[in-house]
């Protein structure tokens, strides 16, 4: 069962002990941190990931990814329609598998990232075939006190703490506490935090 915004604008008031809705209004602003935070919640922890049909076209080796699919953020696997899978590869090792890496045309093998917008894939398909793409995506916009969370309901308390910090940040300017609560939600340890043994160890040797 995943929780309305409305039901996350309980648990808000709640964190922030503003059960009188002085300081998490107007919702408009809410929404935006909502959104926002959902979405830094969401990459933070791998949470929302979707499978989708990705068209390759002859001689075509580069594609908006933005343009396609405006909210895929990562590429985490990719195969061919009969399911034979396409190796992620860094862009600077291409030049070492095949100088002509660009427009040498044949079945499809690998792909890889250019930026955060384009895709790419070696060698260059031959033929128009259809792919099957999965990757991590960002959340839509909230847009109503009604709408749902796209993140299961174990993740609410992570999501109301950046929230909470959001909120600090813009309607009370309390900085300092606003960034801890961020970091807290996201997972992230503060200059504050003990480092864990693995880290001792680390600096250690």
């Amino acid at each position: 069962m995943l929780l309305t915004v409305g039901a996350l604008f309980v648990l808000v008031q709640q964190d922030l002990d503003d059960e009188i809705a002085i300081r998490t209004t107007p919702s408009t602003v809410f929404l935006r941190h909502v959104t926002r935070a959902q979405q830094w919640v969401a990459l933070r922890y791998r949470l929302v990931r979707e499978t989708l049909p990705f068209l390759l076209f002859a001689n075509t080796p580069l594609y908006s990814l933005t343009a396609i699919f405006p909210r895929m953020v990562v590429v985490t696997h990719m195969t061919r329609s009969d399911g034979t899978p396409l190796w992620r590869v860094p862009l600077t090792s291409l030049r070492y598998r095949d100088t002509a890496w660009f427009s040498t045309a044949g079945t499809p093998g690998f792909f890889y990232r250019v930026g955060w917008r384009y895709l790419g894939i070696v060698p260059v398909p031959s033929a128009d075939e259809t792919a099957i793409v999965s990757g991590l995506m960002l959340p839509n916009d909230l847009t109503e006190m009604a709408s749902r969370l796209q993140i299961p309901d174990a993740w609410v308390p992570q999501l109301v703490q950046v929230t909470s910090g959001l909120m600090m940040l813009s309607r009370e300017r309390r900085y300092e506490e606003g960034v801890m609560r961020i970091k807290a939600g996201l997972g992230l340890r503060t200059a504050t935090s003990a480092p864990s043994p693995q880290e001792a160890a680390g600096v250690a040797s």
